[in-house]
This record gives C-alpha cells, sequence and structure tokens, in this order.
C-alpha cells in the first residue's frame, strides 16, 4: 500500500510545474490574481482525490482478494492516509518547481523516493539503522505513515496511540507545501 502511494503520488505531481513551464503556459499562471499557495493547493487537490481513489483500490483489492482484515479504523486510516498523501504530493510539487524538465523532476524525485523507502522501517527495522540514519528517518512522510499503517491494520490502534505520528506527519505536510508555494513564488519571479 504504502509503496504504490509513494511512488505515484511524488511522481505524479513532480511533473505538474514542471508540464507548465514545458508547454509555456506557466506564463499565464503568473498573470493570474492567485496567489502561490492558492496555485500549489490548486494543482494538490485534483492528485489528492486521484491519489483517493487509488487509496480505495488498494483497501478493497488487500481486502476482498489477499484476505487481509483490518482490525482498525478504516476512516481513521483513510483519513490519516489523506494526510501522507498531502505531504507527498507537496514534495512532488517542490520537486517541480525547481526542476528544469520532466526528466530532471523524474529523477529529482528519485532522490528523495529511494531513501523514503529504504530508511522508513519499509525494508529493514528502524532499529537496525545506524543513529544518524534513524535521525533521518524521522523527517520522512514515509516512516510515519508506515506506523500509522502498520498500526491501524495489524494491532486495531486508534488516534490516540498514534497522535505523535500523525502530528508528524502534519508538520512536514504542512511545510513542504509552504515550501512548495515558497518554490513556486521564484519560479515565477
Amino acid at each position: 500500500m504504502k509503496l504504490s502511494f509513494t511512488f505515484s503520488g511524488t511522481l505524479l505531481a513532480s511533473f505538474s510545474i514542471v508540464r507548465e513551464r514545458e508547454r509555456g503556459t506557466l506564463e499565464q499562471l503568473m498573470v493570474t490574481p492567485a496567489s502561490p499557495i492558492a496555485v500549489v493547493t490548486g494543482k494538490l487537490l485534483p492528485y489528492l482525490a486521484l491519489a483517493f481513489v487509488q487509496l480505495l483500490l488498494i483497501l478493497v483489492l488487500m481486502t476482498t482478494v489477499f484476505g487481509v482484515p483490518i482490525h482498525g479504523s478504516i476512516t481513521l486510516l483513510l483519513g490519516l492516509s489523506t494526510v501522507y498523501l498531502m505531504a507527498l504530493l507537496a514534495l512532488g510539487l517542490l520537486v517541480s518547481s525547481r526542476a528544469k524538465t520532466q526528466m530532471e523532476a523524474v529523477q529529482m524525485a528519485q532522490i528523495f523516493l529511494l531513501p523514503s523507502i529504504m530508511l522508513s522501517g519499509y525494508i529493514f527495522p528502524l532499529s537496525s539503522l545506524p543513529g544518524p540514519l534513524r535521525v533521518i528517518s524521522q523527517i520522512l512522510p514515509a516512516t510515519h505513515f508506515i506506523e500509522i499503517s502498520r498500526g491501524i491494520v495489524i494491532r486495531g490502534a486508534s488516534f490516540h496511540d498514534l497522535w505523535e505520528h500523525t502530528a508528524a506527519l502534519l508538520v512536514i505536510a504542512l511545510v513542504l507545501v509552504a515550501l512548495s508555494a515558497r518554490a513556486f513564488r521564484k519560479t515565477i519571479s
């Protein structure tokens, strides 16, 4: 579940602004009265809806085809997944505002995606990582989402059990949205 979100969410969003630049329509965005945060939010929402549909499909397949029981609240899982998706999409937009071409955007996104997979606890337990890498893993959205999804699906954890990871994801998402808006502002300057 986490792996497909990470790739599709970040890569799709990483094309959004750079595609506008390549098509020559970025100038049209620049002359609109919309603020950079409004443009960034407008770019995030369609991809968020698309990723949410993907999440629903994955959950249906997970429970019906593979028979994986979800011991916790599906509503809580959907809500907290939305926060994770916002962080991933904001990261993709940040990459997109920095890249000059779509190929460069893909390469820059992979710079973030590979450590996200390797250092998040998805492949290796966090306890086996050296101290400095464990610190780096805490700034990756995937680390917190893995704890959230494992907590809800496997242990039936409640929000009270997961609030620290949720707070970390919210902070990461807000910082990434703010950085995306700032990078977009610099792009149009």
